[in-house]
């Protein structure tokens, strides 16, 4: 079990990405049976993913394909719960998301929880794919809650493809 206060990740709590780099998480697998970090990954306030709970990428790319998220995602008092990202800005660059997988239940006692990201806030010309993806586990919130991405904002010069996704999880 992984539990923090704020921007709560499987793999990182806080992303920070600026000035033309990139950064990917492939083929990462969390279930308690293989390479086990736990089971559930649980933010007291806000900000809790199956990857990265916090990530903020500038004239980047941040590439994630292959994934299995297996265990509940929780954030108990607040906002931005993902199986894949909790909440995530993208400025200026590119966030591709691909065959990733989270199959357990995510939840957001206020706002924003997705199958894979919780909120995603998009401006200045960044684009997001997300293709291939799986979620089946539930998904709730009081408000803002979604199979695949729990609340999108993004500008006229953003844009945001999805392609071959699936949720069979209730919502």
């Amino acid at each position: 079990t992984i539990d923090g206060r704020y921007y709560t990740g499987g793999v990182i709590g806080y992303f920070d990405s600026e000035d033309y780099s990139g950064a990917e998480a492939q083929k990462i697998h969390f279930n308690m049976n293989t390479n086990s970090v736990g089971n559930n990954i649980t933010s007291e306030y806000e900000g809790v993913g199956g990857l990265i709970g916090y990530g903020y990428n500038y004239h980047g790319t941040l590439s994630a394909g292959e994934n299995n998220i297996s265990g509940a995602i929780t954030s108990l008092d607040s906002s931005y719960a993902g199986g894949l990202l909790g909440y995530y800005e993208n400025d200026e660059s590119t966030l591709q998301l691909a065959e990733n997988t989270s199959s357990g239940n995510i939840g957001a006692d206020s706002y924003e929880a997705g199958g894979l990201i919780g909120y995603l806030d998009q401006y200045d010309g960044s684009s997001a794919s997300l293709v291939n993806n799986t979620n089946g586990g539930s998904v709730g919130a009081n408000e803002y809650a979604g199979g695949l991405t729990g609340y999108i904002y993004q500008n006229n010069s953003s844009s945001y493809t999805s392609q071959g996704n699936s949720n069979s999880g209730d919502v």
